[in-house]
Order: C-alpha cells, then structure tokens, then sequence
C-alpha cells in the first residue's frame, strides 16, 4: 500500500523512468495513476473500472493550460445515481460544458419524467432581458448540405398501434400566468425567425396545416404579390393573376380555377338573406336557395342570371295613364312584370303620399294590371272634381318591388257612372 510520503520518494528516486512500480503492472506515472484493475472511491463494491459513490467535483484554475483542467472547468459538478432509467444530474447553476451519452433518461434541473428522454426544468424569478430554456446553435464557415440547430423525428414501428394513435414530431406549448399573478405579455409556443439567407423560411412545412386557432399575419407582401391589408388581403398590381389547380393562370384572367373533380361554389343565401346585402355593387352574384336559381344585381334590382327565369324579385312596373275617370271612381292602369305573383297599390291626395286614400296603402290589386279604385272596389267613394295619385309595386317569390313612376287621375262632375 501507497502512502503519500512513499509516493514523494519513490518519484524522487525514481524521476528518469517517471513511474513506481506495484501491484499487478499498475504504475504512477507523472502525469497520473495507471492501475490495471478495478478502483473504487467511497465503496468497497468495485463493478465497474471506476466506481464512485458520492459527488465528484472538478476545479481548475481558469489561466490554467491543463487540458484536464480546462473540461472541468466552472465547478462542474455531478451527481451521477442508479436505479430505474440512471440519470446524470446537474448540481450547479454555473456556466458547464459536458458531453454525456445516456442509455436511460435525463434530467435538466429536474428527476426526468418516465416518458422522456430528456426532461429539462428551468425557473427564473422576474427577468429584463430573454430566458432560453433550452438554445441551439450553429455558428461555422463551412456547413454541409443540411445544417440543423435543432433536428427533431419521432417514429412508431410497432405494427399494432391504432388507427387513432397521435404522433407528433414537434410538441411545443407555452403557458402564462400558471400561478395566478396576472397576465403576462406575450406567450409563443414556437418562435421562429429566418434572415439573411438567400430565400428565408421561419417556417417550411411539406404536409398540411391544422390550424385550430387565429392565424395573425403580419406583411405577408412580395414584389407583385400578395399584401395584408388588416381585414383584408388582396393582389398589389393589376397585372396579378390568381391561379387554383394550375400554376399558370390564363393571361387573360384574373382568376383561374382548373379542376377535373370539384367546382366552385358561390354563395348560397335565402331571399331575405340577399335582400339584407347593403349596397350590393352592381354585378354581384349569389345563389338564392329560395328560388333555387343564380340572383345578379343589376344596379337598382336583383335579377335572375338566366334571362328565361323569372327575376328573383320583380321589377319595378310602370304606372300608366288612367283609361277610365268617373265622378267617384278611376282606373290605375300599369304594365306587367315578369315575375310578379301579385301587385300592391297606394293612392294618395298628394303626390309625396304623405297620406293616404283609406283603404289604399299597400292595397293588394291582385295579378292583373289595373285597379278601379272608388266605390267599386273599397265602398267608400271618391270626391267629385278632385285629383289623386298613385303608384304601383310588383310582388315576386323574393320580395317586393320598389316604386313605379307616379301617376295622377281626376274625377269627374259631369255624372260619369262608375262600372
């Protein structure tokens, strides 16, 4: 057995040949111990090379050149322990550089959980500046083909996995204010930033998109592309083409839409729906399920597309000169319109129809084109020698019809019958 003083003298006796010999072949040299069996430190139970039962703690002097040293530098110290899924852990907060390959789980500031490989824990008290939890990165002049900071797959091989079975290659969530001290600004559960590269990317995904929540874009602009404008986005030049199922959109399009399988489908609305538009632009189209047909706007009415069909809502008639005038009664004539189910009726004693004749506003004159109005019709007869008007309005299976034109009639006092 080695005592140190034993060790002092066998090296100073012996400094040409630089070692003592022992036990075995074992030998101290000058730059360490060589030992050709199994050593143990704080243990009598030696199943490996080196076992160690405690903490080991590597310090050096940081102007040291010792290579040894240098690695163990920053009072790196761990704690390395058995049992199910041995871990190393980290013991200090400092500034560590270590290489370790783990057959079990590991742990960062925390026991790892039994479902990860790597579990890493970091918490911070209130911060002014960014906290990594963890930090990739590369920084070399010449990379290869494809360069990783970060680089993650996950597979599944076994064969009775089920159909429903959720695999995720990245998992990522960031949660604010867990312990209820209020909000915090923002939270991302992914950041990611691409610049000075010849084309950048923070994001390239070769698959689908789900997203369950908002998408927020900021300027999604290009030269002659498309721009972010809020609420809306939309193409910057007049010579932009859009194109679906095809790269090369028509010249002569705006649009173009190439499919052997789907089509395209526009909006679909009741009448009453269609009706509720506000300012509808002259040339918009929707599909009206009330009449099952295409409805345009035409300016002033919605129209039926197909000119064979009646319009979805009528046309405003024209009020037409009155054919009979009697001392109590007259007959409002108008012209027909295609679509129209029925016709309603106002007559008034001034021409802004202010008022009303009674029984007049809104009178159902039937599907005809014309109404005596008197007498004949109400009970209730009109004045002698006095004017009245009137104006019309077209019921279709989409609604009413806005005003005709105004037409006025006189009675008579010459004892003119009415029918």
């Amino acid at each position: 057995q080695l005592s140190e003083s034993t060790v002092e003298s066998y090296i100073s006796n012996d400094v040409n040949t630089g070692y003592v010999p022992y036990d075995n072949g074992s030998k101290l040299v000058s730059s360490g111990i060589y030992y050709n069996g199994n050593v143990g430190i704080g243990t009598a139970t030696l199943a490996e090379k080196l076992t160690v039962s405690g903490r080991i703690s590597l310090t050096t002097d940081p102007n040291s050149d010792d290579d040894v040293g240098d690695r163990a530098y920053n009072d790196a110290r761990y704690a390395l322990t058995s049992g199910d899924g041995s871990y190393i852990q980290n013991q200090t907060g400092a500034n560590q550089s270590a290489s370790f390959r783990i057959s079990g789980r590991a742990g960062i500031g925390v026991n790892p959980d039994t479902h990860s490989k790597l579990d890493i824990s970091y918490t911070v008290g209130l911060v002014s500046s960014t906290t990594y939890g963890v930090r990739s990165q590369i920084s070399q002049s010449d990379l290869g083909t494809s360069t990783y900071a970060g680089y993650f797959k996950s597979t599944l091989t076994y064969s009775g996995i089920a159909d429903d079975q959720t695999l995720y290659g990245v998992y990522a969530e960031g949660l604010g204010d867990i312990g209820g001290g209020g909000p915090v600004g923002t939270v991302y559960g992914i950041y990611a930033k691409a610049s000075n590269g010849a084309t950048n990317w923070a994001g390239y995904f070769n698959g689908n998109v789900n997203i369950t929540g908002n998408l927020t874009a900021g300027s999604i602009s290009t030269a002659g592309g498309w721009t972010d404008g809020g609420a809306n986005v939309y193409l910057k030049t007049s010579t932009d083409k859009v194109g679906i199922g095809t790269t090369t959109p028509n010249a002569s399009a705006k649009v173009e839409i190439s499919s052997t399988t789907q089509g395209v489908l526009f909006p679909r609305m009741t009448c009453v729906q269609r009706s509720a538009i506000s300012s509808p632009p002259e040339g918009l189209i929707v599909y009206n399920t009330t009449s099952h047909q295409f409805d345009y706007y035409n300016g002033s009415d919605w129209m039926a597309l197909d000119a064979s069909l009646a319009p979805s809502m009528p046309s405003a008639p024209t009020a037409n000169a009155s054919t009979f005038e009697g001392d109590e009664c007259f007959r409002a004539d108008w012209n027909s319109v295609t679509g129209a189910t029925s016709y309603r009726l106002d007559v008034s004693l001034n021409s802004s129809f202010s008022s009303y004749v009674p029984g007049y506003n809104n009178y159902n004159a039937g599907g005809g084109t014309n109404c005596w109005v008197g007498d004949v019709t109400s009970g209730i007869p009109l004045m002698h020698a006095t004017t009245y008007y009137y104006r019309v309005r077209a019921v279709g299976g989409c609604g009413t019809s806005s005003n005709s034109n105004v037409r006025s009639a006189t009675t008579t006092d010459d004892g003119t019958m009415c029918p």
